[in-house]
């Protein structure tokens, strides 16, 4: 019997490898010099999951619990109530799903993680997934992916968001609805969105970790300040620069084991910029495609991390033989 860690793995591994390559081709097929760091990126990435392997393989499975069941619900409600924020009260994706997290890191901490995950199904756009029942599919799928990866990939921000894009990109599927395909912004957009997620992943990760309000709180409170305030001061692209602070405050909910220090999640979110930039085209309008991008800079900014400790503790051993 397959482990439902390593279903959870496959799934999460699957999404954000695709999104990463797909940014590749795209960046060397419009001649891009970002397609070399792209390049890097994609190969520390599938270093990433090779190293992160065994916490999918090795992990135990057990029975599911009660837990697992309001994990589930939860995941449902955290989407709900992110939808009703963005497209009925028009707040937006951004500060819709940002007010969802900092309000359950308050009320309901224990689960907040899942509330947040489901509230990022509820950032999918209507053009991809219409109607409440689309929206209940993905976040259910959502939900499921959300139990079987609770064992593996963990400390990693943007988890959560590739998660829900599991959920909105099988519900998308499954239902016949197409994908949206945004064209790449130009690169006077370009830099400062880049910008905008090294700032927004160093901001969340201090928040987080530094001052100890936990991923969730911190990444929202990123999302609810950049939601609010970039749309405002820049009217032409603030849509695109709230969505590049969100995708960069998930990066910046890693913990202190996968990225230990602001200079690295600041790696890590320049990374997710470039993706954010050249893998737009892909899986468009999908609720988590944000911290899809998050996580595969995390990951590869602690997967080069690992194997530059493993070269030079190696490089130590030899030097010691001889």
């Amino acid at each position: 019997m397959i482990k439902r860690s390593v279903l959870g793995f496959f799934a999460l591994a699957s999404i954000s490898a695709y999104l990463y390559i797909t940014g590749l081709i795209q960046s060397i097929s419009l001649g891009s010099p970002a397609a070399a760091p792209i390049a890097v990126a994609v190969l520390l990435l599938g270093a990433g999951y090779i190293l992160e392997w065994p916490s999918a393989w090795n992990a135990g499975n057990p029975p599911l619990e009660v837990s697992d069941f309001k994990t589930f619900i939860a995941v449902i409600a955290g989407a709900l109530v992110s939808h009703w924020l963005n497209v009925a009260l028009g707040l937006g994706a951004v500060l819709g799903s940002g007010l969802v997290g900092v309000v359950a890191a308050v009320i309901l901490p224990e689960l907040s993680a899942p509330i947040y995950c489901g509230s990022f199904c509820g950032m999918a756009s209507t053009e991809v997934l219409p109607g409440i029942g689309h929206l209940i599919l993905s976040s259910a799928i959502a939900g499921i992916v959300f139990v079987l990866a609770k064992e593996t990939m963990n400390g990693f921000g943007g988890k959560l968001g590739a998660t829900a894009a599991t959920g909105c990109t099988i519900a998308a599927l499954l239902t016949g609805n197409k994908m949206l395909e945004p064209p790449v912004p130009d690169w006077n957009t370009g830099r400062y969105i880049v910008l905008v997620t090294v700032v927004s992943a160093v901001a969340a990760y201090l928040i987080g970790n530094r001052l100890n309000h936990g991923g969730v709180m911190g990444s929202g409170l990123i999302s609810v300040v950049g939601g609010l305030i970039l749309p405002a001061l820049f009217p032409d692209i603030g849509g695109s620069l709230a969505a590049a602070c969100a995708c960069g405050s998930y990066a910046g909910m890693s913990s202190r084991g996968r990225i230990p220090n602001e200079g690295y999640v600041a790696v890590a979110g320049a990374i997710a910029g470039l993706i954010l930039i050249w893998g737009c085209s892909c899986i468009g309008g999908i609720g988590g495609r944000l911290g899809t991008t998050g996580l595969g800079g995390v990951m590869a900014t602690w997967s080069g991390l690992q194997v530059s400790r493993k070269l030079l503790a190696q490089q130590s051993e030899n030097q010691t033989g001889t």
